[in-house]
């Protein structure tokens, strides 16, 4: 008789990550469904998100299948405690304040300042090159997506 293979703290984690993964993953292709395909030769709004979620998904069932079934890596998790700590919280944090602003300011602004924030908190970099790399980094995506893709993108609600 074959016995069950007892989940560890760590392959515990990455089964829920998985699993969650999963789930944003099928949530975000059904989005990704409301906007026209197109075809090869005039692709619409919706082949880039297409593609994004299929790979989301298969980078997800990677994490379930390495859950499951690999017998290397295994321990117990802990919590980051001090700089790393530090870290998540800040991104975690800005990835809120980002979701929660982008409807009131829209796309171009919250995420020039979503991209200011990471970079300056996260990162070694002055003042001045968070802004100017923020900058670029906010119009450069809503450029690609906005305009070249034509990816409706929220705008400011006020």
């Amino acid at each position: 008789m074959e016995s069950v293979r007892h989940l560890d703290q760590r392959s515990q984690g990455r089964l829920v990550v998985g699993f969650m993964s999963l789930a944003g993953a099928v949530g975000y292709m059904w989005q990704a469904g409301q906007l026209p395909l197109g075809d090869m030769r005039s692709p619409g709004p919706g082949m880039y998100p297409m593609g994004v979620g299929v790979l989301w998904m298969l980078a997800s069932a990677v994490v379930l299948g390495e859950a499951l079934f690999s017998k290397a890596d295994v321990g117990d998790v802990d919590l980051p405690i001090g700089r790393a700590r530090r870290q998540a919280l800040i991104f975690m944090g800005t990835l809120v304040v980002f979701v929660l602003v982008l409807p009131l300011i829209g796309f171009p602004i919250a995420a020039t300042l979503y991209a200011v924030a990471c970079l300056k908190f996260l990162g070694a970099l002055t003042w001045v090159r968070s802004i100017v790399y923020g900058v670029a980094m906010g119009v450069v995506v809503s450029f690609v997506f906005g305009w070249l893709l034509a990816v409706p993108l929220p705008v400011a609600g006020w």
